[in-house]
């Protein structure tokens, strides 16, 4: 375990999307890796994780959180096969190694949209900035105050460095803040870089080398499962052509049927 608690990934160890196989045991991953904290683990994420670190294990190394709580013998361990159609768009990278493209975006969700049905979500701040070659990236996805796990507001969380001469992404981890419900209404009126400090942000996974790009857009993407912002900012024009007028506002989508 490194120090920020993930488990280091070396040939111990086998990665599945439900599971890390260690000896005769799977180990489970940390709960705020399943969808919505409590449910299944996000298995696109953590299958498309599974295959990368498999892809690109010589040149990367990884880490992944793992629930201290739980374990099972492999004998009782079984596949879980979901059909789902949520993936990462297409990315044009052409300013990724522009050190002057830097600054924050704001994507909000249309509230009119059927994505508020799958989840709490307010808006996402997407932020770079850039210092000494090295670009950083944050994202974080806000949730409305009314979404509540007991005491507090679960918000998931993104970062990346990018070398600019190497042309490369050096380091990628997520994590979830925890804010303290009774200073959320801070995080609601801010955006990144502003905005209170969580109470807590545990580390759900790392990877460091030489991460190729569409590896991280398609990660990013998964992990923030259910995050229609997320594909909006990326690739705006895939955003129209995956999710015709009904689901991105149905309001609209209604009006425009009833004039017909």
């Amino acid at each position: 375990m490194d120090d920020d608690g993930l488990l280091v990934i070396d040939d111990r160890f086998k990665l599945h999307d439900g599971g890390v196989f260690y000896k005769d045991v799977v180990l489970h991953y940390h709960h705020l890796l399943r969808r919505g904290y409590m449910s299944n683990p996000n298995f696109d994420f953590l299958g498309a994780f599974a295959r990368y670190l498999h892809e690109s294990a010589e040149v990367n190394t990884f880490r992944v959180a793992i629930d201290h709580s739980r374990m099972m013998e492999q004998r009782w361990y079984a596949e879980v096969i979901e059909m789902d159609t949520w993936g990462g768009p297409p990315f044009d990278p052409s300013s990724l190694d522009d050190p002057t493209a830097v600054g924050l975006t704001v994507v909000n969700r249309n509230q009119n949209s059927l994505f508020r049905l799958t989840n709490s979500l307010l808006f996402t701040d997407f932020l770079w900035s850039s210092k000494s070659g090295i670009k950083t990236f944050q994202a974080e996805e806000v949730s409305g105050a009314d979404s509540l796990f007991g005491p507090y507001n679960l918000n998931r969380y993104v970062h990346a460095e990018r070398d600019i001469t190497a042309g490369a992404f050096r380091h990628f981890d997520d994590a979830v803040k925890v804010y303290r419900h009774e200073d959320y209404g801070s995080r609601v009126n801010a955006h990144l870089p502003a905005g209170p400090r969580s109470w807590s942000k545990p580390k759900l996974f790392r990877i460091d080398g030489d991460i190729a790009t569409d590896e991280w857009i398609n990660l990013v993407c998964l992990f923030m499962k259910s995050n229609e912002m997320v594909i909006e900012y990326f690739n705006p024009a895939a955003f129209r052509q995956m999710f015709d007028l009904r689901v991105r506002d149905f309001v609209a989508w209604k009006q425009e049927h009833e004039a017909e």
